[in-house]
């Protein structure tokens, strides 16, 4: 794939979850700062809210609002948050809208309290998808809970695992990453466990989160491989964005056929950058959906 890869944005302090605003802008987290900002061509960057805790991902609602996965840990001294789902308005204020599943968890019905958000994205069932990985093998299970509007659920639960980036492929299937043991989920032709394991990756693109073409390619940033790793639907790696030696690519999503990346950087002098990446792709319609603050 012949691309063109610039740094729109640099100096951004530890980005994640870029998405398109409807004025065009790209919103991104900013881990280390507890906020949410947003990059408009000819403007820079500009604080949209400050979260607290450390968020992670975001998604838009039908309801013009801005989800955050906000996953509770704190990189410095920045107001205290809740690990949750949190949510604002353009101008708004920030309001906590779930920290609680209810569902089936280890082989009982219980109330799931959310120990990490990471990301998060509407199915077309209109329903809140979002991880919530084990912070280390040893430290109980990865799940991925569901919220709707009268209900929730506890949807996968694994051992170990680091579920991270959640989204929908142009077949509106659910696919999450792993970034442990470097693969894909998919939930299609499922084995008992309700997924498959359909694309394993090399052992250091550790996938973190990703986004889907039309033609069922997904771009996957890929944290260790200084680049974007492109999959067929089947699930074999056929291409690789490489952006630079230091980028550490985090999330990405697509602006027609414009692939914006959040990037940790290695370069000790800066902490992060947004990338506006060229492609021969064009991104998928996210689902959209709204949730109301749910009792706890």
């Amino acid at each position: 794939m012949t691309v063109r890869a610039e740094v729109a944005a640099a100096n951004v302090n530890y980005p994640e979850g870029p998405i398109v605003l409807p004025d065009g802008a790209i919103a991104f987290v900013e881990t280390g700062l507890a906020r949410v900002s947003a990059w408009r061509d000819g403007a820079g960057v500009e604080p949209l809210c400050v979260t607290g805790g450390g968020p992670n991902g975001l998604t838009l609602g039908s309801d013009g609002m801005v989800y955050v996965a906000q996953n509770g840990i704190p990189m410095g001294d920045v107001p205290f948050a809740p690990p949750s789902v949190q949510r604002f308005a353009l101008g708004g204020q920030v309001e906590v809208v779930a920290t609680v599943a209810r569902g089936m968890t280890g082989g009982a019905v219980g109330r799931v309290a959310a120990s990490g958000p990471n990301d998060l994205a509407f199915g077309p069932d209109g329903r809140l998808y979002v991880s919530d990985p084990a912070r280390d093998r040893a430290a109980g299970p990865g799940r991925l809970l569901v919220f709707g509007a009268d209900d929730s659920e506890v949807r996968v639960e694994l051992a170990g695992a680091y579920i991270n980036g959640v989204g929908f492929d142009a077949e509106g299937r659910l696919l999450w990453a792993e970034s442990y043991d470097c693969y894909m989920a998919r939930h299609d032709d499922a084995d008992s466990s309700g997924y498959r394991r359909f694309a394993d990756l090399p052992a250091d693109h550790m996938p973190d989160g990703f986004a889907a073409a039309e033609d069922g390619r997904i771009f996957i940033a890929t944290c260790h491989s200084h680049a974007i790793t492109v999959i067929s639907p089947d699930g074999e790696v056929v291409d690789m964005i490489t952006l630079d030696a230091e980028a550490v690519p985090s999330n990405c999503c697509f602006d027609g056929s414009v692939l914006w990346v959040t990037d940790y950087t290695t370069d000790p002098a800066a902490t992060g950058r947004l990338w506006r990446v060229e492609t021969d792709a064009v991104g998928i319609p996210l689902n959209a959906g709204t949730l109301s603050p749910q009792a706890q």
